[in-house]
């Protein structure tokens, strides 16, 4: 990418922010140009607000020690600096929800590690390798919230990244129709350290506040659908779960009984682990783990202190599949909830790759013999059971012919259009195309990606061009 995005913290100074402090260090998409938190932390610089608070295991980058924080509640002075904002604060939840929403309003879009806006209908609760086409509902958030640009995407309970994405590529083939759940969750996820919580010491607490619930409902929105302006929950699988504190600085572990609709064998689960990847694998996201599943055949793995920092803390780690008596099968996961689980610097790749995704797979990969330059048709599309996608073009309809920076534009279907203005996308023709006639091309500023479509078959490809 050619462009970094500029982005902000709101809630800075906490274990979270800190997190995402330490993952946008040398990020190659984003550049960390605001930090901003509460009123008594507003006007020292980060290394004073933090104090000895500081609570990663690697030191506060230097780039930031200097910054100034910002009041976070001063909206638009924040969100005029940046093209978007994670929001990480602690505070009540209608206070948090009033805050992401007035950034939204302001044109900054928000994606939060809170949970205030999880069940919000039309908010989407991303994990990139699962249901990253949630994000179409972006839209209807904006046409409710009045909005061209701003919009709130959140991310699930940290605890979620172990055992969801180690049931979901079970669920197409095999059908989970119920789960138990047991999750052993470390401190940080509490935004602890031991010296900090002395009582977990030598202990484990058997009981984490909403936790519970949170666990058993939210599994259900991410595997859930849109329909009409709001994401529809799924019905199933139900799950139940029991949640424990345990003496552990970072991994979250959870230990899960499941029951299918057809009982699969012990390999096939292992091989649908072992294929399974999702947009954050193909796109080769900045973030994301080469391979999202690692499965352990030692008996005694996977560990918290050895295996949370796999694919440096991305993937999920799986061990311990056996039968079980009263469920089909139990297995042990785990993830590291501070980086697999807070990051959503990863969701944001996500959304921002996903969005050039859908757009260029509307793209005619097949023209009509009598096509003319310059002329882009809007095709029905799906995708088959091994994954490749089938086009099927439409005729051309009414036409919207879009200005570039040269003075000159190209043609494009009103339906396309419309639907690209609502995306916030920029449109842009090269100079190639112009003398030529030949390259069509959109340029999509959520990923710095142009994708050129010729007479043939599409493709997507880097072009210098000029943006505007």
């Amino acid at each position: 990418m050619d462009r970094q995005y500029k982005v902000g913290i709101v809630g800075a100074t906490g274990m979270v922010g800190q997190r995402f402090v330490t993952l946008l260090e040398n990020h190659p998409w984003f550049k960390l140009t605001v930090l901003a938190a509460s009123g008594r932390s507003a006007g020292k610089s980060y290394e004073d607000a933090v104090g000895s608070r500081w609570a990663m295991t690697t030191p506060m980058p230097e780039s930031v020690k200097k910054m100034t924080v910002l009041d976070a509640s001063k909206v638009e002075e924040v969100a005029s600096q940046v093209d978007f904002v994670f929001c990480a604060v602690n505070m009540p939840k209608d206070e948090i929800k009033a805050l992401e929403e007035a950034y939204a309003k302001a044109e900054c879009p928000v994606v939060s590690n809170n949970s205030a806006h999880r069940f919000t209908p039309d908010v989407p609760m991303v994990v990139p390798e699962i249901n990253a086409d949630h994000i179409e509902i972006i839209p209807a958030q904006r046409k409710r919230l009045g909005t061209k640009r701003g919009f709130i995407a959140v991310k699930s309970n940290c605890s979620l990244q172990s055992y969801v994405p180690a049931l979901h590529p079970l669920m197409k083939d095999f059908g989970v129709s119920k789960a138990l759940v047991c999750t052993y969750q470390a401190i940080s996820g509490a935004g602890k350290t031991f010296d900090r919580m002395p009582e977990i010491v030598d202990n484990v607490i058997p009981y984490i506040g909403g936790e519970e619930e949170k666990s058993e409902r939210e599994p259900l929105k991410l595997w859930g659908h849109i329909e009409g302006n709001e994401i529809v929950n799924a019905e199933k699988p139900t799950i139940t779960a029991q949640c424990f504190r345990v003496a552990c600085s970072d991994g979250h572990m959870a230990a899960v009984f499941a029951s299918f609709k057809r009982k699969p064998s012990e390999a096939e689960i292992k091989r649908a682990w072992a294929e399974f990847s999702g947009p954050a694998q193909e796109l080769a996201l900045p973030s994301a783990p080469k391979q999202f599943i690692h499965y352990f055949e030692q008996a005694d793995r996977p560990q918290t202190k050895l295996d949370r920092e796999t694919e440096n803390g991305m993937a999920v780690c799986v061990g311990r599949l056996r039968p079980d008596t009263q469920y089909d099968y139990k297995f042990v996961c785990l993830s590291h909830n501070t980086l697999r689980g807070a990051a959503i610097a990863n969701m944001t790749d996500a959304l921002r790759a996903e969005k050039m995704q859908a757009f260029a797979a509307r793209f005619c990969r097949r023209f009509p013999k009598d096509s003319t330059p310059f002329e882009l048709l809007w095709p029905r599309y799906a995708r088959t059971a091994d994954g490749e996608v089938e086009l099927d073009v439409f005729d051309p309809v009414e036409r919207y012919t879009v200005a570039d920076s040269f003075g000159e534009g190209f043609l494009l279907t009103e339906a396309l259009a419309q639907q690209a203005r609502a995306e916030g996308i920029s449109f842009v023709v090269s100079p190639d195309a112009l003398n030529a006639r030949k390259i069509r091309s959109l340029y999509f500023p959520a990923t710095g990606t142009f994708v050129a479509v010729g007479e043939g078959e599409a493709e997507s490809k880097r072009i210098n061009m000029k943006r505007f």
